[in-house]
């Protein structure tokens, strides 16, 4: 299945075989992993199928259950039942149940090999006693009686094992709830596919850059295109002698080899129309490179919010995209660079229209900014600062 949906989403439902510029499983993490959210199916089945067992355990009691009790758990639960020589189904349910264990507690669950006390199992927190305990299998609830905790061993203790022993006892709780199970992972303690799925995705923290990306008011596909600009997965010239496109690795310009950086900031159509930007926006300079955009231009804001700077650049990115893509492969070329900064300025003034109401005003007096400037040197008789038609 992932297959059939890479494959549409690198080159739609046509026939022509399109390159593939990232490997699925980087499109598949969540947005704020640096990934385009996009489900992973294999791990959604597993939190599917652990959303089952989920169920046997909080339904044991019904009805429609009691099959499957007679059948393969036999008063042992779940967690005691064997998979060996059952169904599909319930086979495929065993080989998920460690996801399980990690947002489920209660005292159905196992004393010894189950994480349900202390953050780790208590086999490993007390190895020396579960050496020596009568039923390494026994679940919580077995092992608890109205007088205490009776856990039977097959050895009397002394030295090491005793201390153990004094220690498990002061860790242990004095006395149990009711017989039910709990899901740590979401506040209402009821288990849900959602929380489980972000469990196994999350990567730690949060991409700063791509949660700005996709809180942006711009349109999808501009944000897939700035997703695949700052993790240079474009489809440049030299990524795709890379995936064994049989072209010429440069720069349809000059010759470069066209890489991401080249072709958005170090050719010289790129520099000219940065350069326009800079003077018409009194900046002190102009991006050099990603990171350069990264680091240092995006930080500054033009003088606006992060948010709308992140917004003109993205006009600003497209608009050279686009202009790229007809003249390296419809060979259109413009007649001056200045058209591609005056469809930078369509594209921003066309986003107006999608930002919050006290930004609209921003986005509006930057874009007539530049367009007032624009109009300025085209009516100046020689260059503007060191500004030239290429």
């Amino acid at each position: 299945m992932d297959t059939i949906r890479s494959k549409f989403f690198w080159q739609g439902a046509g026939d022509q075989f399109k390159y593939h510029m990232a490997k699925w499983i980087a499109v598949s993490k969540p947005k704020a992993q640096r990934g385009l959210g996009i489900i992973n199916t294999y791990l959604m089945n597993e939190c599917l199928i652990t959303k089952w067992i989920w169920k046997i355990d909080k339904r044991a009691d019904e009805v429609c259950y009691k099959p499957l009790d007679a059948k393969y758990m036999k008063g042992k639960g779940f967690m005691g039942s064997s998979y060996q020589g059952t169904s599909q189904f319930w086979k495929g349910s065993h080989k998920v149940k460690h996801l399980y264990k990690w947002g489920a507690e209660g005292e159905t669950v196992r004393f010894w090999h189950d994480t349900w006390i202390g953050g780790i199992p208590l086999k490993l927190q007390y190895r020396l006693i579960f050496e020596i305990c009568q039923n390494p299998e026994a679940t919580v609830k077995s092992l608890w009686k109205e007088s205490g905790w009776d856990i039977p061993l097959i050895r009397s203790l002394h030295g090491a094992t005793l201390d153990e022993w004094n220690d498990l006892q002061g860790v242990l709780q004095d006395g149990l709830e009711d017989d039910e199970v709990n899901w740590v992972l979401e506040k209402s303690r009821n288990f849900s596919t959602k929380s489980l799925y972000t469990c196994l995705t999350h990567g730690g923290v949060k991409d700063k850059l791509t949660d700005m990306i996709w809180k942006c008011r711009i349109p999808l596909k501009v944000k897939v295109f700035l997703w695949q600009f700052f993790h240079r997965k474009l489809q440049t010239a030299l990524s795709l002698t890379k995936r064994g496109w049989q072209g010429s690795p440069l720069c349809c310009i000059c010759p470069e080899i066209e890489t991401v950086n080249h072709l958005f900031f170090g050719c010289a159509f790129a520099q000219y129309i940065w350069s326009c930007i800079r003077d018409a926006l009194n900046l002190q300079d102009f991006p050099t490179s990603i990171q350069d955009v990264i680091s240092q231009w995006m930080p500054r804001r033009l003088g606006i919010p992060k948010k709308l700077c992140f917004t003109f650049f993205a006009g600003v990115a497209w608009a050279i995209w686009k202009n790229r893509n007809k003249m390296a492969i419809e060979k259109l070329f413009p007649n001056t660079p200045d058209a591609v900064i005056h469809t930078a300025i369509n594209f921003v003034q066309t986003w107006v229209d999608l930002q919050r109401e006290n930004d609209k005003a921003k986005m509006k007096a930057m874009a007539q900014s530049l367009s007032d400037w624009m109009l300025q040197k085209d009516q100046l008789a020689g260059p503007f600062s060191d500004v030239a038609v290429i």
